[in-house]
């Protein structure tokens, strides 16, 4: 892995963030078992877009925004109305933005990261859970 994608790894995880924030700004809920609760009910679209080219899409238990450079940022809804990813997720993220994949040993450290901060909280060795709210 080159040392400019090492170094962009808080940057895609920031991505994550961000993609939550967008749609609850964007569709007015607070996670990701809110909207696809939402859907199911029907006073939210399966699939639509936000602001600045940002494309969303609701799938099983969560949700894929689309950026305008074609990554996508996958989200699930994990227990207590947490939302989480896998580190898969970032991986396929950087698979639109780049050749150099990083290990999923870089991404786990990178994670730990903001888990130290308290942003992010490890649930097994390859998911991770948002602690804040959107």
């Amino acid at each position: 892995m080159t040392k400019a994608v090492d170094n962009n790894l808080g940057e895609v995880i920031d991505a994550f963030f961000e993609a939550r924030r967008i749609i609850s700004r964007c569709l007015g809920v607070a996670s990701a078992a809110e909207l696809v609760a939402a859907v199911l009910n029907g006073s939210v679209p399966r699939n639509g877009h936000c602001q600045d080219g940002v494309e969303y899409m609701v799938h099983g238990v969560g949700y894929t925004v689309t950026f305008s450079n074609d990554a996508q940022a996958h989200i699930d809804a994990s227990g207590a109305q947490r939302d989480c990813f896998k580190l898969y997720d970032l991986r396929f993220y950087l698979d639109e933005i780049t050749d150099d994949i990083p290990s999923l040993e870089a991404l786990s450290t990178a994670c730990d990261g903001y888990a130290q901060k308290g942003a992010l909280r490890r649930v097994d060795k390859v998911t991770f859970e948002f602690v804040d709210r959107p």
